[in-house]
């Protein structure tokens, strides 16, 4: 009967380490919002290289969305002869890669002007 009592405890032990094990390495995968702040604002940065009316580049915000995906507005500031100055927005979905940890753009909305 003790010998029942002490196999059941060892197997809710043993339960217990593996769902703290579980929690904690999902705990490990989340993107945090500073790094899907940078990466975005290097993504607007190369969109802006290839724009030859665009003056300047940057990220307004970044909200969560999830544990691995934060959606953050990326801007750009154009100047052309006939429409002079004007910024663009664009919401841009960032993805942590699980087991890598890089952070990647997974999705665009449409430029508003």
């Amino acid at each position: 009967m003790a010998m029942r009592r002490l196999q059941r405890y060892g197997v809710v032990v043993l339960l217990c380490a593996a769902l703290a094990l579980i929690a904690d390495a999902a705990g490990a995968t989340k993107l945090h919002v500073p790094v899907a702040s940078h990466r975005a604002a290097s993504f607007a940065k190369r969109t802006c290289d290839h724009d030859d009316s665009c003056i300047r580049s940057g990220v307004s915000n970044c909200r969560r969305q999830r544990a691995r995906v934060v959606l953050c507005r990326v801007f750009l500031r154009r100047r052309t002869e006939v429409q002079g100055r004007y910024r663009c927005t664009r919401q841009v979905r960032l993805s942590l890669i699980p087991g890598t940890r890089h952070a990647r753009v997974t999705g665009v909305g449409s430029w508003r002007c």
